[in-house]
C-alpha cells in the first residue's frame, strides 16, 4: 500500500552535510514534528552530499522513534557517496531508503 498525501511529512535537509553543527537543530526539528502527531516521515536528502556518523545516528534514533509508534519512515534522494556511508555500517538492510537518479 502507498503513501498518500494525508499520511507523511515530507523533511527537507537543505544543507550539504548533516554533522554535528546541524544534527541537534535536524533532531528537534523532527521531534516537533513528532510531537504534533506525524507518524510517518519521509526525509530527503538530496540536497545532502556528505554525513557524519552522528548524522547517520540522528537518523537512526528517529526512525526508532517512529517505530514506536507504530509510523514509517523513509530516506529518498539518497545518493551514492550518502548510501555508502550506510553501507559502510550494513544499515541500508534497515533502513527503507532510495537512491536519486543516476547523474549524466
Amino acid at each position: 500500500m502507498g503513501w498518500s498525501e494525508e499520511e507523511y511529512r515530507l523533511v527537507f535537509i537543505e544543507q550539504s552535510n548533516l554533522d554535528f553543527k546541524e544534527v541537534g537543530y535536524f533532531r528537534d526539528f523532527v521531534e516537533e514534528i513528532l510531537a504534533k502527531g506525524h507518524k510517518n516521515i519521509i526525509i530527503d536528502l538530496s540536497q545532502l552530499q556528505e554525513i557524519t556518523s552522528l548524522g547517520i545516528g540522528a537518523l537512526i534514533e528517529i526512525m526508532k522513534q517512529i517505530g514506536q509508534v507504530d509510523g514509517r519512515f523513509k530516506l529518498v534522494g539518497v545518493n551514492k557517496d550518502v548510501y555508502n556511508a550506510f553501507q559502510t555500517s550494513n544499515l541500508q538492510r534497515i533502513i527503507n531508503m532510495h537512491l536519486s537518479a543516476p547523474s549524466e
